[in-house]
Order: structure tokens, then C-alpha cells, then sequence
């Protein structure tokens, strides 16, 4: 099976510290312990680590780095729709179901005889560690629009220990193929994606949507195998099309399995109801990993472009061929 885009990677904001297996750092960056460093003089916007493959990548693919940063453009894709991080859409409201007692827990399921939803699940009352506040029962801990307590919002969206602090760089990453099959570099390509991500163990939300059994089973591996390189483990929360926005809030990685049985209709609509949602997960500081191949469709691509994370003019068929990732637009 040929590879049709090989690496299509947009580092969406400058990459710091950005782990590699394999192949060399990009340009402004050293190895240091496994990790790629950057350098005093060097702040490259993104590479993560200068991956050579012997199977392909695009010629063609034409994409914009959009910022997630300080002005949160997405690029050409206009203004991001759908409901945001933490929320699903329920009766045509954003809501979020581990607080709100008309919804907890999923849409149209009310908490009654004065139970207070609490973590999703109808509880008696509103026991510590979590707080009552107009928003519901809520955890000040990690509650970035609650953060320490009721109404203090974190401008950052990040919430740790009572505390907002700084949201570091999001990375959107494109991987043209589906893992059916796979050398040791496409196999590094995908596992570096994914440990981009700080910690000893990644918490990695997947969708599956309409890929193959075993398009998964060789993205897992992969993922395995480089993760084993670090001693570093990932662990798999698997995500319905419509929890996706929720699930999203509790996660470091994103990771859509290579869409094979889609159709383009369905693609574009997961990237326009995940808009806003992805969009925010990037900000502060999440891995989006998308992965293409041959497929039935036009690409799994539009789900980013549809979402007006970047701008992909198609697929092209380069196996065989070697290329070096050295800048954002590789």
C-alpha cells in the first residue's frame, strides 16, 4: 500500500523540548537526553526532530501556520464553530455535563429530588474537594473557569492545583499514512507525535470513527514501540464523534485514526462541530495527531482544514520516495 502524504506537519506555535527517536534535530535545536533542546540562538517554529522516512511526503500540500497563540487565528478557515472545550452540544446549547443537573453526565439526563450533578454523576450534595458555584459543583483544583474558586476565570485555560498558569505550545500534526503497514522511521514519526506531550505516561483521547481494525493496530504499535525507546507508556480514552469536545478537557493528545471508511461529508462535518473545541485544546497546549492514507475519500486532512486549522490542496502519491521534515511546511 502506497503512502500518499508521508508528513504534512504544522508546528503551530514555536516547539520547545519536543521529544525524537531517531533521525536528527531540526535546525536551532540539539539532542540533549533523547529530547531535542532548543538551542540559545534557535527558536525554530516546530520540527519535531528532523524524521527521515523512506516513505513519503507531500509536494503539493499547501498549508498556513496558523498561530494559536496570542491572536488566536486559524488560519483561512474563518472563525471557529461548534461548542467549545469541556462542553457537548445538547437541544442546540453548549453544556457541560459533568455539572449541569439537566444534562449530567450526557444530554437529557436530569438529576431529581435535589441531587446536584457532580462530576457527571447526580450526587446528594456537593461534597469537598468540590465547590458549589453558579456554574454547579464544581472542582476548583483543575476548573480552569473556576480556578481556586467560583468565577475566577484563567485567561490561559489552564487550571493546576487552585492555580491558572501559562499554557504552553499546541502542535498540529498530519501524518500521511494509516499504519497498515509501516517501517521503523513512519513508526517514529507517529510515536514522536504523540510524546511531544510531558510525562511519564500521555493521556492520549483517540477517535476511531470509520478506520480500520487494523490501521489501529499498527498505529498502537508504533506508538508502543517508540513509547518503549523512553520507558514512556500512553493511555487510550476512546471518543464518540459528540464527546469528543468533552473528552478533550482531561487529555494531552488528540489522535484520529486514518479515516478510510468515511465519506468527505462526514469528515468536513467532525472538523466544523470540533472547531472551536480543537481550536482551544491547542491553546493551551494540547498534540492534535491526524493520520492519512488510501482511502475512500478525499483525505482525513479536511477534518483540520474543515475545523480552519490549516489549508491542504489534496493528497499525493510519493512512495518510495525520501524526504527530511526540517520546517513547519514539510
Amino acid at each position: 500500500m502506497g503512502t500518499f502524504i508521508g508528513l504534512l506537519l504544522l508546528a503551530l506555535v514555536p516547539a520547545c523540548g519536543d521529544a525524537i527517536v531517531g533521525g536528527t534535530c531540526g535546525k536551532g535545536f540539539v539532542e540533549r537526553g533523547g529530547r531535542c533542546v532548543a538551542t540559545a540562538t534557535g527558536m525554530p517554529d516546530g520540527s519535531i526532530g528532523g524524521d527521515s522516512s523512506v516513505d513519503g511526503g507531500p509536494t503539493d500540500g499547501s498549508i498556513t501556520d496558523g498561530s494559536v497563540g496570542g491572536d488566536g487565528s486559524v488560519g483561512d478557515g474563518g472563525l471557529p464553530t461548534g461548542c467549545g472545550l469541556g462542553t457537548i452540544e445538547c437541544g442546540g446549547a453548549c453544556v457541560r455535563p459533568d455539572t449541569n443537573n439537566q444534562h449530567c453526565g450526557g444530554c437529557d439526563s436530569p438529576c431529581v429530588g435535589g441531587q446536584v450533578c457532580a462530576a457527571g454523576v447526580c450526587e446528594n450534595s456537593c461534597d469537598l474537594p468540590l465547590s458549589t458555584c453558579p456554574d454547579g459543583c464544581i472542582d476548583p483544583r483543575n476548573d480552569p473557569a473556576n480556578c481556586g474558586g467560583c468565577g475566577n476565570v484563567c485567561t490561559s485555560g489552564v487550571c493546576s492545583d487552585n492555580v491558572c498558569t501559562p499554557a504552553a505550545p499546541g502542535h498540529l500534526i498530519l501524518v500521511g499514512h494509516d499504519y497498515v503497514n509501516a517501517n521503523v522511521n513512519m513508526k517514529r514519526i507517529v510515536g514522536n507525535a504523540v510524546f511531544i506531550a510531558q510525562g511519564s505516561n500521555i493521556r492520549v483521547l483517540t477517535y476511531e470513527g470509520d478506520s480500520t481494525a487494523l490501521s489501529r493496530a499498527g498505529t498502537n504499535a508504533a506508538i508502543n514501540d517508540v513509547g518503549a525507546v523512553f520507558s514512556r507508556s500512553w493511555t487510550s480514552t476512546p471518543a464518540g464523534a459528540a464527546t469528543v469536545t468533552y473528552l478533550l478537557s482531561s487529555v494531552d493528545v488528540f489522535l484520529v485514526y486514518a479515516q478510510a471508511g468515511s465519506t468527505d461529508q462526514v469528515l468536513n462535518n467532525l472538523g466544523a462541530a470540533w472547531s472551536t473545541a480543537l481550536l482551544e485544546f491547542l491553546q493551551r497546549g494540547g498534540i492534535v495527531v491526524v493520520l492519512d492514507g488510501q482511502t475512500s475519500n478525499a483525505g482525513t486532512w479536511q477534518i483540520p482544514e474543515a475545523a480552519g486549522l490549516l489549508v491542504a490542496s489534496g493528497k499525493t502519491d510519493v512512495s518510495g520516495a525520501e524526504l527530511m521534515v526540517e520546517s513547519p511546511g514539510d
